[in-house]
């Protein structure tokens, strides 16, 4: 038989532990054998001595559960959970005891506890604290789903973790090594991608920062050669060479600026004519309103005469030029913005202000006109409106003063619809129903006075009728 199978594969004094069982009836039999082979197929992967003192403790806490002896059964399972505190079988037994015996669950009154401090950890991402934490709860109750979901979702989070900082470092060093390359876009991606893996750390963060900053030097200077070298083709020499001393701004250790600077200079025979070529080409800048550029001119000038007046007054005047434009272009820009927010309000009138104001400080500029004109015919609709209300409620109030309501009614109904809801219209009808229903109600009254006035004529209770007709005047 199967039964018999089994005790020769398994330890003598397993084997007789599990024949005394079966000696008890049919049921143990069934029983226990299922819980044998249990404890045979857990064992294979198990230290064989903690197996076996689990699997007899074990045995012996379901022999005290299915003799209903559930004090020494429960008692048992503890002993078997103290071996193996893992195992959720004798947690599950240990619950079904305490129900048997009308009880709560050991643990239970604090499992609300253990668990909040569980997500409290999760939120703080102390993963190894929580994981213990959730552990603890879900062998007080293995039946709770948020327990037994967190212990697994806490240990992916962990080895997540563990994969994501070493794929962080090999990103790290990728970076640092394509740094040492100078291949700077390499460099950017593998920072990068550290920086996603981990949004909260400063070096992957600086180290990009850095690399965006040298490739925007690097790119402004590439560009500044570019326009220095094309002047020079051109034989734009002394523009030339305030384009190369912008490049070596840029980057003041790179040779080839200096050098052309150089170059440049080698052409020139003498001081007067790099002199008169920058004065000139100040000028011309100056002509173009590009100021800017020629200040750079003019102070190219200056630095070859530092005695000469020309350069120094035209450098005053292009900075104060420069200050003024600035000035009025934020005064436009802040004029324009409170223009289009009084617009976007419907403030007609202060809009109207705001861009008059700014088409008299840019008088080429076509925005702030166009806006004028929009806001003129948005009046215009506005005022023909107003006249239209205005006589709807003139002819209303007149037919108010003349005691016709509901002519009067008419006309302010006309007016609501030129103006929706209009407090002055609504009013008026409302004082009109009031009227109408005082009047009514004083008809109602005398009409009541004379019937019983009448009443009481026929009747020859003259005073009674007297009362009456005076009360109906």
């Amino acid at each position: 038989m199967l039964v018999d199978t089994l005790l020769r594969k398994g330890n003598s004094d397993k084997s007789s532990s599990v024949k005394n069982m079966l000696s008890r009836g049919k049921f143990y039999q069934y029983i226990f054998l299922l819980f044998f082979i249990v404890s045979q197929a857990t064992g294979i992967a198990q230290d064989a001595g903690v197996t076996e003192k689990y699997n007899n403790a074990l045995n012996q806490a379901e022999k005290l559960y299915f003799e209903k002896n559930y004090a020494e059964a429960k008692t048992a399972f503890e002993q078997a959970l103290e071996i193996k505190p893992d195992e959720k079988h004798p947690v599950s037994r240990i619950s079904e005891i305490n129900k048997i015996l009308g009880i709560a669950d050991e643990g239970k009154g604090n499992f609300a506890s253990i668990i909040a401090e569980a997500d409290q950890l999760f939120e703080q991402k102390k993963y190894d604290e929580a994981l213990e934490a959730y552990k603890n709860a879900n062998r007080i109750d293995p039946d709770n789903a948020h327990a037994a979901d967190r212990v697994l979702e806490v240990h992916t989070l962990i080895k997540r973790n563990e994969n994501l900082s070493a794929e962080y470092n090999n990103l790290i060093e990728s970076g640092n090594r394509y740094l040492e390359m100078k291949d700077f876009e390499k460099a950017q991606e593998s920072f990068s991608e550290a920086l996603s893996l981990k949004p909260g750390e400063d070096y992957p963060a600086r180290k990009i920062n850095e690399i965006k900053e040298h490739l925007e030097v690097a790119k402004n200077y590439e560009a500044a050669i570019e326009a220095a070298d094309a002047l020079y083709i051109e034989k734009k020499y002394e523009e030339a060479i305030v384009a190369y001393t912008s490049a070596e701004k840029i980057k003041p250790d790179e040779d080839y600026p200096a050098n052309m600077i150089s170059r440049i200079e080698d052409i020139f025979a003498k001081l007067d004519e790099r002199y008169q070529a920058a004065v000139e080409s100040g000028d011309n800048l100056f002509d173009q309103d590009q100021l800017e550029q020629a200040l750079i001119s003019y102070n190219s000038a200056l630095e070859m005469k530092p005695d000469e007046d020309y350069p120094k007054s035209m450098i005053t005047m292009i900075n104060g030029m420069i200050q003024g434009e600035a000035e009025a272009n934020t005064k436009y820009n802040q004029l324009i913005a409170k223009g289009d927010e009084h617009l976007a309000g419907l403030n007609y009138l202060e809009a109207q202000m705001a861009f008059e104001e700014a088409a008299e400080i840019k008088p080429e500029e076509s925005y702030p006109k166009e806006k004028l004109e929009e806001i003129a015919l948005e009046m215009g609709k506005i005022e023909a409106t107003e006249e239209e209300f205005q006589t709807f409620i003139a002819q209303a109030d007149e037919y108010f003063d003349a005691g016709q309501f509901d002519q009067a009614t008419a006309e302010y109904n006309n007016a609501l619809e030129v103006k929706t809801g209009d407090a002055y219209a609504l009013s008026r009808i409302a004082d009109i129903e009031k009227i109408k229903a005082e009047i009514a109600a004083t008809q109602q009254a005398y009409d009541e006075a004379i019937v019983k006035a009448d009443s009481y004529f026929k009747n020859e209770d003259y005073q009674s009728a007297q009362a009456e007709f005076q009360k109906a005047t």
